[in-house]
């Protein structure tokens, strides 16, 4: 080939030739094309009422409550898998006097290392490190549930800390298990009303906010919000199939600032599903991170 097409939407195509069997450096510059449409600014002198009637969104909540039972795990007669757990809880935000004094001169190495905080990178200190590995047996009918510790190990850096109250707390944090299928889930010793509980649509605002095209087919996204500020609601979006069964496939869940929940200044929820061979979606990975502090902005 002597020449190659350079291509996008709203833009002249530009050619330029180039040298066969060859590396060539080329300069591109395109034009906007004369076909373009214009942006269009749409604004309403009214706010429009949420209301639950003729909502699509509120339809396709329903019928997410209505498909509950056929997409949880515990639908399956039997299940058995793997469980890998991870915990680590690390300080941020830590004062220069806490830094510079006598006790921390050992640990002052560690403060390389950084994380992800509320969107920014902060220096942390890491505190504890736990990891389990478990195999859990769940049968339907008689139902029973058993799950066996295979491997466990617990890193606490800083030893004046209980190690064993600590992973009492945390376990509080998280849950034994984060299933947005239930109605009520709880964090931090405080129970919260999922956003597909039975009567979700009278707390919870719903809005459709994309159609994404996947590989088994098209999805919606449904961005949720508390209809009272301070209720303990989450915020956040759901993923859901369009193929008849409506099974949740992402998910991302928030905590208003405005809820009161001791000592808690952000939490984030992401449970991850993935297709199985009989094409409903299972629960395949949860990620919480949470902020805590004595203030809701320092220390």
């Amino acid at each position: 080939f002597a020449k190659v097409t350079f291509s996008h939407m709203g833009y002249q195509s530009v050619i330029k030739a180039i040298r066969p069997l060859q590396a060539n450096e080329l300069n591109i510059s395109m034009r906007g094309s004369q076909t373009q449409l214009k942006g269009v600014l749409i604004t309403s002198t009214k706010k429009q009422k949420y209301s639950n009637k003729n909502n699509p969104a509120v339809s396709l909540i329903q019928q997410i409550i209505n498909h509950k039972e056929e997409n949880r795990m515990e639908s399956a007669d039997y299940l058995q898998y793997g469980q890998y757990e991870r915990v680590g809880l690390s300080l941020f935000n830590l004062s220069q006097k806490f830094i510079n004094g006598k006790f921390f001169g050992k640990y002052k190495f560690m403060l390389d290392t950084t994380a992800d905080a509320n969107g920014k990178k902060q220096t942390l200190l890491p505190v504890l490190l736990s990891e389990k590995l478990s195999d859990v047996y769940y049968r339907r009918q008689p139902e029973k549930n058993i799950q066996v510790l295979t491997a466990q190990k617990d890193i606490n850096i800083i030893k004046f800390i209980d190690t064993a109250g600590l992973h009492t707390s945390v376990n509080q944090l998280y849950g034994d298990n984060l299933d947005i299928y239930q109605n009520n889930i709880f964090i931090v010793s405080n129970q919260f009303l999922s956003p597909i509980a039975d009567h979700s649509p009278n707390f919870y605002k719903f809005f459709i906010t994309d159609t994404i095209s996947t590989p088994a087919g098209k999805q919606i996204e449904v961005a949720f919000t508390p209809r009272t500020k301070g209720d303990m609601l989450f915020e956040g979006m759901l993923v859901v199939t369009l193929d008849g069964h409506y099974a949740i496939t992402a998910c991302e869940m928030n905590v208003n600032k405005d809820i009161n929940v001791n000592f808690l200044r952000s939490i984030k929820i992401r449970p991850d599903f993935a297709q199985q061979p009989n094409s409903r979606y299972y629960l395949t990975k949860s990620d919480v991170k949470a902020d805590f502090g004595l203030s809701k902005t320092k220390g």
